[in-house]
């Protein structure tokens, strides 16, 4: 049975942060293992712009056209008129296209989204949560948010943050006070901020670990912490799942770390080295270029962008990276690694593991975990 076919157009001025963040290349990818074949990409805007000139090539990578859009009175978006023209001929001479999608920002397309369900289409809006949103969404087929991807990375940091949390006060032993044990996250992660999900003070954060409890000393005021004693029945050793390094791939997948070939992770080492803080969508196109120079790059012939974007994935999960943010929110990345790198990595990685293990009552063996570290020679 042939695939639905679909067409794609995106207002890249007024998603660039989601753009940029990779988020129209995870959309491009879900549309197409989830609902066809995409025949039609396009994306507007003005690309003599700095702000966005910068995504020429990824899109292009991406297979989508580049419809310039001349402001010719500044603070105007011509783009909409554009993308509106194109849409609607699209959706008239192709009449085989089933899915349209509109991945827009600030503009109300309701009267076009209900123009093409009356052409018997299927509508798919993309943009961000807001009251105009809530709007324009009932006239499509589908809504997706852009802010989505947001949310799930936020929670993908709290979950490492957590293992943090619980890994340090495993290997303390004693109960350690809160203030201590916050010092200690800031001097792994210099980025450590509880407020970032939502928490009023690092108590709070705290408190909200299931496996750690809370408490003060008689007379004393501060707080102390420490993981919770789990009763230890006759047997319940034997009832934890065995160790194996297959088990423990499994639950790094879970936890989305992605497996980079150590020769990968040495070549990006040294292309960074020395680099100044850059947006993250320019430091993936940079080291990418690296790659198209063959024999003069030190990065592998054929690595993909999706292998470099799991590399630096690899490297920021190891706390490798110095994220800052302008004023814009843009933020900048800024690569730290030094000798120990891999030694790094390979800690980054056997915490998850551990946290991992404690919660779906896995065996832990450091000799099972082994083939998947990194030999430091």
């Amino acid at each position: 049975m042939e695939k639905s076919k679909i067409a794609i157009f995106v207002d890249v001025e007024n998603l660039t942060k989601w753009v940029k963040e990779d988020g129209l290349e995870k959309l491009v990818t879900d549309l197409g293992s989830t609902s066809g074949r995409i025949v039609t990409r396009k994306a507007y805007g003005v690309w003599s712009n700095n702000h966005i000139s910068n995504l020429q090539a990824p899109l292009n990578r991406l297979g989508f056209d580049l419809v310039h859009s001349f402001h010719p009175v500044s603070g105007k978006n011509s783009a909409d008129i554009q993308l509106t023209m194109d849409v609607l001929e699209s959706a008239i001479r192709a009449t085989d296209i089933e899915h349209i999608v509109l991945a827009t920002g600030d503009s109300d397309f309701s009267p076009l989204f209900r123009r093409l369900r009356e052409m018997g289409k299927e509508v798919i809006g993309v943009g961000p949560r807001s009251p105009l949103s809530e709007c324009v969404k009932s006239s499509c087929t589908r809504y997706i948010y852009t802010d989505v991807a947001e949310e799930q990375e936020a929670q993908y940091e709290l979950s490492e943050a957590v293992a943090m949390v619980e890994t340090m006060l495993n290997e303390y032993g004693d109960p350690m006070g809160l203030s201590t044990l916050k010092n200690q996250l800031i001097s792994m992660d210099n980025a450590f901020d509880e407020r970032n999900w939502g928490y009023t003070n690092f108590s709070a954060f705290i408190r909200d670990i299931q496996s750690v409890e809370m408490f003060q000393e008689k007379g004393k005021t501060h707080w102390l912490g420490q993981l919770k004693r789990k009763a230890v029945k006759q047997g319940s050793l034997s009832d934890l799942q065995p160790a194996n390094t297959e088990t423990y791939r499994q639950l790094l997948r879970t936890m989305n770390w992605p497996f980079v070939p150590r020769s990968l992770i040495i070549n990006i080492h040294d292309a960074l080295l020395n680099t100044q803080p850059i947006e993250v969508s320019d430091l993936k196109e940079n080291l990418f270029q690296l790659v198209s120079v063959k024999h003069k790059s030190k990065l592998m012939i054929g690595t993909t962008a999706n292998d470099i974007k799991k590399g630096l994935t690899v490297l920021f999960k190891a706390k490798l990276f110095d994220v800052t943010a302008d004023k814009e929110d843009e933020k900048y990345w800024k690569y730290v690694g030094k000798a120990n790198y891999l030694s790094e990595i390979n800690k980054a990685m056997i915490v998850r593991v551990q946290s991992a293990c404690g919660k779906e009552h896995v065996a832990f063996d450091s000799k099972q975990l082994q083939p998947l570290l990194y030999p430091k020679s």
